[in-house]
Order: structure tokens, then C-alpha cells, then sequence
């Protein structure tokens, strides 16, 4: 027998209950309809936010084949065997004894099938005037769970001696809240508001959260209603949004020795325009889809810069009718050769200089040249496939 760390135990439950969940369903397929309190959570602006549906039962005679193969009594089983192998190893092995792998999976199963809201709305990192400061929260609709997810969540802190937390009244309510934990004192609360376990930390994070969540008539956030028409979903299942540009701003504001090169690399790269990074996933009338927008100050450019052709009609004809996996991406490698050159000649100028040298030596060596005889040939569209015919995947450039 062996023993695994609380780390190890995370992975393994995670994996198990993302597979077994309810009804032995992956993460948010079929999604729950959207929830209201959810929606309302998101504040106007954020450094990062994260967003799940939760967990529907799948129907088995959808018209979507994902959500029939899933309501597929075999692959139910399946699903919840792993999900219970997963958790017959973890009781065996874990440190924590069987209550904290109780909890823990108590606490991830709710984070894994039930609507779903993470923020984090400010990071001041440290300086000499004082340490990091964090603005964020965690919501998770449990519904009438609520008071299982809070034995859970009580035994994880009664279990800790470094933590001790106190008794307040924020909203008429009274919650949890961290004293004597040094500068962020007091600020690291959490508790069970109308069907949601809640875990805020910073100043008036807490407050701010619970009345966003009771004002019924809120607004989507700009940022947020911007991403959704973009990248629109009858089932939306998860919803990521990332303030790049901010995060950006925050990592160069730090003192740093090569700050200049630094911003060199984020202007050749092209990430130094990045202002946002959006992503959402969910089920489309007959399967799955995910989508990922970046959105750029100005055209993007660099790693960034968009392809000449693209993927269209003429690159998914290459694809036979009955593939049963395939994949097409547009990738110059000969562009990407230039601009890669072009960000070490930028920060590295012997570096690159030593490269071409020996692209130089190569051809007059064996006349053969990278880029012209290589790469340029190859071209920008690529496809990879699998057909029901012996052997394994078949490519096509």
C-alpha cells in the first residue's frame, strides 16, 4: 500500500468526480439552464472570471449525439466505475483519513456539478509600502446542500490549526470570517447564503459580492455581454474571461532588472497588445463546441498576426465525409521562422545572428536551404485526419 499527499488526493478526486459526478457525466455536459444568481455575480470589472453551468442529466433522446451518447446506460456505467475506483483509492491511501476525503469530495463534487462562479476582481502585488492585496470570491450554487457543503467546509477548517475564524453579521447574515492571519486579517470569509456556499476575500469583497447577488434586475458587465455575443451558445456550459491587458500592465509595473527587454519581447511577440482573452464552451444543436476570442489594441501582430489564407471551404474539402476525426489549421512556418528570428534579433542580436550563420552554413555545405527548400513548400494549410481504413492517421499538407 501506498500513500498519496493532499495534492495527489485533489488530482485524484477531481479526475473521479469530473468523471462520475452526477449521473457519471464530464464537467457541465449537458449543462444546467443558466442560473440567475450566477449571472448576477460577475461585478463590472476583473482581473479574471470563471463561470459553469453545472451538471444537467443527460436526455436520451435529444437530438444532440454528444448528449445521447451520453445518456447511454453502458457509458453511465462506465463513467461512474472510474468515479468509484478514483474514490475507493483515495479512502485506502489518503492521509487525511476517510472524513477529510469525505469532505474534500463533498466540497469538489459541488465545485464540479453545480453552477459555478470564480473572480478575481483586483491584485495590487506587493510593495514597500505593504504585501499583495487580492480582491476575490468563490460561488457555488448547492441548492438544498447547503448543509453538507458546510459540515464539509467546517471539518476542512477545524481541521487546520493555522487557521481560527470568527462569527459576523454581514447582510443580516452570519458568516465565517479568518481573525489573526497577520496583514489580510479579517479578510477571508465564507459561508452558505440562500442556496450558495460563498468564500470572499479582501476588503468588502464579501459585501460588495452578496449585494451584486441580490440585485434581481443586474446588467450583464459590459465584458461580459461583449464576450457572449461574440462567441454565442445555445447551451453555454462554461464561460472563461481573462484581463490580459491589466495583468499585463500589473506584471510590468514591477521592478524588474531587464525591464527593457522585457517590454521588447512584448512588443515583437505581439502579447504586448493583448487586452483580452475569452473563452466558452457548450453544446450547439447536435454537438459540442469550444471557442476562444482574443481580443488585441490595434491589429494583431507578431506570434499573433493573422494567417493570409485561413481555413475555408477549400481546406475542408480535403476532408473525406466519412473522417472520423480530423483537424485543419492554418501554420506558415516560414513566417513563423522570420518572426521568431525577428523577437531574438530583438532581445538577442548575437543569438540570432549565430542562427543564420549556421542556416548559411547549411546551405553552402549541403545546398540545401531551410526556409526555400522546406518550409516554404510545405505551405500554410495543414490537415491532419483519421478514415475507418487500415493504419493509424493519415496527414495531408
Amino acid at each position: 500500500m501506498f500513500g498519496i499527499g493532499p495534492a495527489e488526493l485533489v488530482i485524484l478526486l477531481t479526475v473521479g468526480l469530473s468523471l462520475g459526478g452526477a449521473g457519471g457525466l464530464p464537467l457541465s455536459t449537458p449543462p444546467l439552464p443558466p442560473d440567475p444568481v450566477i449571472a448576477r455575480v460577475a461585478p463590472d470589472a476583473c482581473l479574471l472570471h470563471l463561470e459553469t453551468a453545472g451538471l444537467d442529466a443527460p436526455a436520451a433522446g435529444s437530438q444532440n449525439l454528444t448528449e445521447r451518447m451520453l445518456a447511454n446506460p453502458e457509458m453511465r456505467e462506465f463513467f461512474a466505475e472510474v468515479a468509484e475506483q478514483v474514490m475507493g483509492l483515495a479512502r485506502q491511501t489518503s492521509p487525511v483519513g476517510p472524513d477529510g476525503v469525505e469532505a474534500v469530495g463533498t466540497l469538489l463534487e459541488a465545485a464540479l456539478t453545480r453552477p459555478l462562479a470564480m473572480t478575481v476582481e483586483k491584485f495590487q502585488p506587493p510593495s514597500p509600502e505593504g504585501p499583495a492585496q487580492v480582491v476575490a470570491s468563490l460561488v457555488i450554487r448547492v441548492g438544498d446542500r447547503g448543509e453538507a457543503i458546510e459540515r464539509a467546509a467546517r471539518w476542512l477548517v477545524d481541521s487546520s490549526p493555522l487557521f481560527r475564524f470568527e462569527t459576523v453579521e454581514v447582510g443580516g447574515r452570519s458568516w465565517q470570517r479568518l481573525r489573526n492571519a497577520g496583514p489580510q486579517s479579517g479578510q477571508l470569509s465564507w459561508g452558505i447564503n440562500d442556496g450558495s456556499f460563498i468564500v470572499a476575500i479582501g476588503p468588502e469583497a464579501l459585501e460588495s459580492l452578496v449585494a451584486r447577488m441580490k440585485e434581481s434586475g443586474r446588467k450583464a458587465p459590459a465584458w461580459k455581454a461583449t464576450l457572449e455575443k461574440r462567441l454565442p451558445l445555445a447551451r453555454q456550459s462554461t464561460l472563461t474571461y481573462f484581463n490580459a491587458g491589466e495583468a499585463l500592465r500589473i506584471a510590468t509595473s514591477l521592478p524588474a532588472p531587464d525591464r527593457k527587454k522585457l517590454l521588447t519581447v512584448l512588443d515583437a511577440s505581439g502579447l504586448g497588445k493583448l487586452e483580452t482573452v475569452g473563452c466558452v464552451s457548450g453544446m450547439t444543436l447536435e454537438g459540442v463546441a469550444a471557442s476562444t476570442w482574443l481580443g488585441f489594441d490595434g491589429p494583431p501582430k507578431g506570434l499573433f498576426a493573422p494567417p493570409v489564407s485561413g481555413i475555408g471551404p477549400r481546406q475542408l474539402a480535403r476532408i473525406p465525409a466519412d473522417a472520423t476525426m480530423a483537424q485543419a489549421w492554418s501554420l506558415d512556418l516560414s513566417a513563423m521562422l522570420a518572426t521568431v528570428l525577428g523577437l531574438v534579433e530583438a532581445t538577442e542580436p548575437r543569438a540570432a545572428a549565430e542562427f543564420r550563420e549556421n542556416l548559411e552554413r547549411i546551405r553552402a555545405v549541403a545546398g540545401f536551404d531551410i526556409d526555400t527548400h522546406l518550409l516554404k513548400p510545405l505551405g500554410p494549410d495543414w490537415t491532419v485526419l483519421s478514415v475507418p481504413a487500415p493504419g493509424d492517421l493519415l496527414p495531408s499538407v
